[in-house]
């Protein structure tokens, strides 16, 4: 069994769609009652962890991705957790224009943003601390911790295919516009300092991890906890075929929303 912490805006669901496309039915997102929910999890009490654990024993589920993962851990004792990190400033951004576009679960932080009531720095002081906090529970619920990075995400999956016998590359899902980049840039040039001060924290703690990385000892982390994680499957069970009739849409209509693309379950 395999953990897979999603942090938003870090490619979590572009790597969600290329995991489900190797495993199938082993692979169960759980986001609520939302579509990318697993239909054995979404209409069960999350905190019913005989329920929950029955439920996953009888349909093969190995790998599991949500965007808080901690419910899982008294069911999961000690099992393995993946991580993937962006540039703080970087992660930032995408979520705060995300929430501007009515993305994301938090209202009343979507009510703030987008009456004015809070801007890009005051959104960033309260939520300055995401990566540490979020490794800091993992840690202190006793499971091991591997990371990968948005910026290394090519690179993981090549890595992943050589190693496990997966197959494919990540999707392109950049659903930012021309204007948002620009705007972004704008933001960064303008605000610089108070971001840096602000996620001075997490920025430490991803270029640190992200040189471990670059070094070596990082990917062996990543590559010894994935092998925790189903090898591939060659079927095409309900969730594989889904996935491949939306690619194929896509080829046929390229104008096909990608935001739609990862309703795979």
């Amino acid at each position: 069994m395999l953990l897979f912490q999603h942090i938003p805006k870090t490619a979590g669901t572009a790597f969600r769609l290329y995991i489900l496309d190797n495993i199938g039915s082993a692979f169960a997102a759980y986001y609520g009652r939302e579509p990318e929910t697993h239909p054995a999890l979404r209409t069960l009490d999350i905190n019913d962890e005989d329920a929950v654990r029955t439920a996953i024993a009888s349909n093969g589920i190995r790998l599991i991705q949500a965007h808080d993962i901690r419910p899982f851990f008294n069911i999961f004792p000690d099992v393995p957790v993946l991580c993937c990190l962006r540039e703080p400033k970087q992660r930032a951004l995408s979520n705060y224009f995300h929430i501007l576009r009515g993305g994301g679960t938090d209202a009343e932080m979507s009510n703030r943003l987008r009456s004015g009531e809070l801007d890009l720095v005051g959104y960033v002081r309260a939520n300055n601390h995401v990566y540490s906090d979020i490794l800091r529970w993992i840690d202190g619920a006793g499971h091991p911790i591997a990371l990968c990075f948005h910026e290394r995400l090519n690179e993981a999956v090549t890595l992943l295919n050589e190693r496990l016998g997966w197959k494919g590359r990540l999707q392109q899902r950049n659903l930012s516009s021309g204007q948002e980049h620009f705007r972004a840039a704008q933001l960064i040039a303008e605000n610089g300092a108070e971001l840096s001060a602000a996620l001075a924290e997490d920025t430490a703690l991803y270029e640190t991890a992200l040189r471990t990385w670059d070094e070596g000892p990082g990917k062996t982390a990543f590559l010894d906890l994935m092998a925790n994680a189903p090898p591939r499957y060659s079927g095409l069970d309900g969730p594989r075929l889904r996935y491949r009739l939306k690619q194929l849409q896509l080829k046929i209509r390229p104008d096909t929303p990608r935001n739609t693309s990862g309703k795979a379950w």
